[in-house]
């Protein structure tokens, strides 16, 4: 079965922007059917506690996927392990992916959890290096569902991203 990215939407910043992407996700959706759509979500909600964590989690609600870097992954799980963000998170999400910066990433899915380091890259500018991750690893994910070189391929492209002055990559 072929799917495509529907939609992959961010939640930036402490204000409600994130009601947005519950009401894209949740009527692309449609109550549980795909209709052969991934959907994919950022989690970039800095302030993330209380109830706001509970909406956080219910804008998401129905994603495929959520990428997350470590502080706001903590916040939404509970947890202060990558590993354990990444199992947690993957109980509502097919797959979770925490982004650690120079230390790497965390993938998890419902059955296991892998952590990979990177190879430290020289940093000219880190603007761009999330949304470069999720790029490279959208782009390889949907060629071959596979997570681990997917997840490779967002790294790769991420350490393209800081090396370079705005943060895009010409891939």
């Amino acid at each position: 079965v072929h799917r495509r990215v529907v939609l992959h939407r961010t939640a930036v910043g402490g204000g409600d922007g994130v009601i947005v992407v519950a009401l894209g996700l949740q009527h692309l959706h449609g109550g549980g059917q795909h209709r052969g759509a991934v959907l994919t979500g950022e989690a970039r909600q800095h302030r993330i506690r209380g109830e706001r964590r509970e909406r956080v989690l219910r804008a998401f609600a129905g994603a495929d996927l959520i990428f997350t870097g470590y502080e706001d992954g903590a916040l939404l799980s509970g947890e202060t392990e990558p590993e354990a963000i990444a199992t947690t998170l993957s109980k509502q999400f097919e797959i979770a992916i925490v982004t650690r910066g120079s230390q790497g990433y965390t993938v998890g899915d419902r059955h296991s959890v892998l952590s990979v380091p990177v190879t430290p890259q020289p940093v000219v500018d880190p603007t761009g290096a999330g949304d470069a991750f999720c790029a490279g690893f959208l782009e390889s994910w949907l060629a071959d569902w596979d997570v681990r070189i997917a997840a490779e391929a967002g790294a790769e492209l991420a350490a393209e991203a800081v090396g370079i002055l705005g943060g895009r990559p010409s891939h």
